[in-house]
């Protein structure tokens, strides 16, 4: 029986390791499952400080419903009811943000604040320079098997040559296309 043991890989350390393993599950998922069969009831939490049970409100006269205000209480596990969320809510919602109240959370939303003040600070400054370069305007586009070349303002600019902080996309006959550098250079035209 031993040899059929050590065949199979089993030793006396990986046998008290299941042992405990097995021993736990039963202990952990036990009561669940007799929960789940019918054969136990829930069983109250408790905790080394007891709370006091939570008593029902006695109903008011119907002379004093009018005028009292109600407060909600806790529901009953019987009074739980699902609770439906929409999609969009359901794809909006954030698990791992920190709760409104930390001080994390007012961190992070003066942070993206800041962050938005500052986007919006570098696309006014974008624009600007682009209405600048507008303004030089493109007296030439000159198109042939060899290549594009257009003028604008005294600058003659190929496919890839810097103006003003945009780099040159395309040359056609509908016109020169630009978008901003990547490292946002402002400096003159990089072709001749």
């Amino acid at each position: 029986m031993n040899a059929q043991l050590k065949k199979i890989g089993l030793t006396p350390g990986r046998a008290a390791l299941v042992a405990v393993l097995a021993v736990v599950l039963v202990v952990v998922w036990g009561p669940q499952l007799m929960r789940l069969a019918g054969g136990a009831t829930e069983r109250p939490i408790t905790s080394s400080r007891q709370r006091p049970a939570l008593q029902p409100r006695p109903a008011a006269p119907a002379t004093e419903l009018a005028t009292s205000v109600v407060t909600p209480s806790a529901p009953t596990p019987a009074e739980r009811k699902l609770v439906l969320v929409s999609v969009s809510e359901a794809a909006a919602y954030d698990p791992f943000a920190a709760p409104a109240w930390s001080i994390a959370a007012a961190q992070v939303a003066q942070a993206g604040e800041a962050n938005a003040t500052a986007e919006t600070e570098h696309e006014n400054a974008v624009a600007t320079r682009f209405a600048s370069l507008r303004e030089k305007g493109v007296a030439m586009i000159f198109v042939s098997a060899k290549g594009q070349a257009a003028q604008v303002g005294d600058q003659t600019l190929h496919v890839g040559d810097r103006i003003d902080g945009f780099k040159v996309i395309e040359i056609g006959a509908a016109g020169v296309v630009f978008e901003p550098a990547p490292n946002d250079d402002t400096g003159e035209a990089d072709g001749a």
